[in-house]
């Protein structure tokens, strides 16, 4: 749609030029052009479809469009091909098959829209996804334990985080390898067990 056709159909504006997504859009050329000649709004396709007289805006702006790339006779030439069509293919269009075909499929879809939905089971919105944890013994390189990966760490940042394999992909959790305490001598045992 142009600003023309908004106009003249009397189609609402809307103030802003947010995308989608709830985000204004890049600055760029074409940006700038279309707020010099519109300004800082739009017109969303979905205001052509408020009642019939903005349906018959639509069919019109679709009309136009057709026409300003095809021709304006393009309905009658495509028309026409479609007919040479048919007489070229007059057997298989003519074959009692189609009709049967066509009587099937149309009491197929009455049947699917007597049809009660299933409920859906409720699904949850985000799936959090299980981490292989990874202890890693202070030399700098891990192992990814899936596929077997190495990959290099940095002892002081990277513990405790999680990180993918660039290889499988998997979630890993770094983890230190726990500190084992160095076992005592034999005297120092033998106090303990006396009390000393």
């Amino acid at each position: 749609m142009n600003k023309d056709q908004v106009e003249k159909f009397g189609l609402s504006w809307v103030d802003n030029l947010k995308t989608s997504s709830g985000k204004d859009p890049k600055p760029s050329k074409k940006l700038s052009a279309y707020i010099q000649n519109i300004g800082y709004r739009k017109c969303e396709m979905e205001s052509l479809f408020k009642n019939d007289e903005t349906l018959r805006a639509a069919e019109q702006i679709c009309r136009e469009a057709i026409e300003f790339y095809y021709g304006p006779d393009a309905k009658e030439r495509f028309a026409k091909k479609e007919l040479e069509s048919k007489s070229k293919l007059h057997d298989v269009y003519d074959s009692p098959v189609w009709s049967e075909l066509n009587a099937e499929l149309t009491r197929i879809e009455e049947a699917l829209a007597k049809m009660e939905p299933k409920a859906e089971a409720a699904t949850p919105s985000t799936v959090q996804e299980k981490e292989t944890q990874v202890i890693l013994d202070g030399k700098y390189c891990g192992v990814c334990p899936h596929c077997g990966t190495q990959f290099n760490y940095d002892e002081e940042k990277d513990i405790g985080k999680a990180v993918r394999c660039r290889n499988c992909n998997i979630l890993m959790r770094l983890v230190k390898k726990p500190q084992v305490p160095v076992a005592a001598s034999g005297v120092e045992q033998n106090e303990k067990l006396r009390g000393d």
